[in-house]
């Protein structure tokens, strides 16, 4: 069971059905520099921005080139735009 406490923004988890609480402070342990996570999720959002990026930029796209450039989606935003909205060259020639 999950419980929000929002006055801490902590969550606290019921452990195995016991009335034991644990309070762990998941965004700030996900985005510590010790925890691999942290590198795999920069290593991640890097390869799918600059594989969109680059397709953006030679679709000449500029808004979606801006888009992708100052929006941080962890890769989300940059996987729509390569499946939905990406114009392939090799179709219009």
């Amino acid at each position: 069971m999950i419980l929000n406490d929002f006055s801490t923004n902590r969550i606290l988890y019921c452990i195995g059905g016991k009335n034991r609480r644990e309070e762990v402070d998941t965004l700030s342990q996900l985005l510590n520099f010790n925890n691999p996570i942290f590198y795999v999720i920069i290593i991640w959002s890097l390869i799918w921005k600059g594989i969109a990026l680059w397709h953006a930029g030679r679709n000449k796209q500029l808004a979606w080139f801006v888009a992708l450039l100052i929006v941080n989606t962890v890769g989300i935003l940059e996987i729509i735009y390569l499946i939905f909205f990406r114009n392939d060259k090799k179709l219009y020639k």
